[in-house]
């Protein structure tokens, strides 16, 4: 039990890991100077980066082209000290 959310299962990553970390601060210092930045590092995923400045969500949503966006904070999953696993569905 983890949680309370039933028995969890950890299975191990196989293959190389991949990140975009650099991507990621580069978006971050292009917001930082411009306000916003929205950047496609593979197929199907978004960084978008916020600064002061920066047009309305909505408005920096609207230029994505995608139909069915998933929407995640990590800063507010990590400010709440959210634990457990967080499942999707679609």
């Amino acid at each position: 039990m983890l949680r309370g959310m039933g028995p969890a299962l950890r299975v191990a990553h196989e293959g190389n890991e991949i990140d975009r970390v650099d991507q990621l601060q580069s978006s971050i210092a292009v917001a930082l100077k411009n306000g916003h930045c929205v950047t496609q590092p593979e197929p199907g995923l978004y960084y978008v980066v916020l600064a002061d400045g920066a047009p309305s969500v909505s408005e920096v949503m609207k230029s994505l082209s995608f139909t069915t966006p998933w929407l995640f904070c990590l800063n507010i999953m990590k400010n709440q000290q959210v634990g457990h696993p967080i499942f999707l569905s679609l």
